[in-house]
């Protein structure tokens, strides 16, 4: 399980789980993104993170390879599970 790291006031994915031919596409810890209807992006917020645009960026997330296409559940930087597919 993949457990998400809190920067900034937002969350971010571990860059040590980015697949590897991704990895250099980023500098730092890549943060979870959220795309809304219109395109605009925001960063998913914490230490209250919306949980619909959570699990709609960590689907994102998985999709294009920032994290493992596998991953079913994250850890939350307070310890919580957060499933992806509910």
């Amino acid at each position: 399980m993949i457990k998400l790291i809190a920067f900034d006031g937002r969350l971010c994915t571990p860059l040590s789980v980015v697949a590897d031919d991704l990895r250099d596409l980023f500098t730092s810890d890549p943060v979870l993104l959220v795309e809304h209807d219109g395109g605009d992006y925001d960063s998913v917020k914490w230490p209250h993170p919306n949980h619909e645009h959570l699990r709609s960026a960590l689907y994102r997330s998985r999709e294009t390879g920032v994290i493992p296409s596998g991953t079913l559940k994250v850890e939350l930087p307070n310890g919580e599970t957060f499933t992806i597919d509910a």
